[in-house]
């Protein structure tokens, strides 16, 4: 019984953090204009793949894209994807999407043992 009782308490303590609303890194600046980027200025969207920056391409040439939500017309192009990079897309205006840079690499550490003579 006092197990359970202290189930419920850890349960109604955390209560508030199980499933807030987490807060998600930037992906980078700017936005991508889905109807005049190139493949190379798609593919640097989080989550893009080459494959699916050039299906836009190929998709936009026979159905020029009206607004952003139609992006998920494309194969490979879900809503999940589009709520996720909905910052950063357009129709309308200049390509001046910029990709967060990833942290900087370490040096290798020395391995552990015995010190050098």
């Amino acid at each position: 019984m006092i197990r359970a009782q202290g189930l419920l308490l850890a349960l109604l303590v955390a209560g508030p953090a199980i499933g807030a609303p987490t807060t998600r890194r930037p992906l980078g600046t700017g936005v991508v204009n889905l109807n005049t980027a190139t493949v190379e200025q798609l593919d640097a969207l989080p989550g893009v793949s080459p494959r699916v920056a050039q299906d836009i391409v190929v998709h936009r040439r026979e159905h020029p894209f009206a607004r952003p939500e139609e992006v998920v017309r494309v194969k490979g192009f879900g809503r999940h994807r589009f709520e996720r990079l909905r910052p950063h897309l357009t129709v309308t205006g200049p390509t001046t999407f910029k990709p967060l840079r990833a942290a900087t690499p370490r040096p290798p550490m020395a391995p552990l043992g015995r010190s050098e003579r």
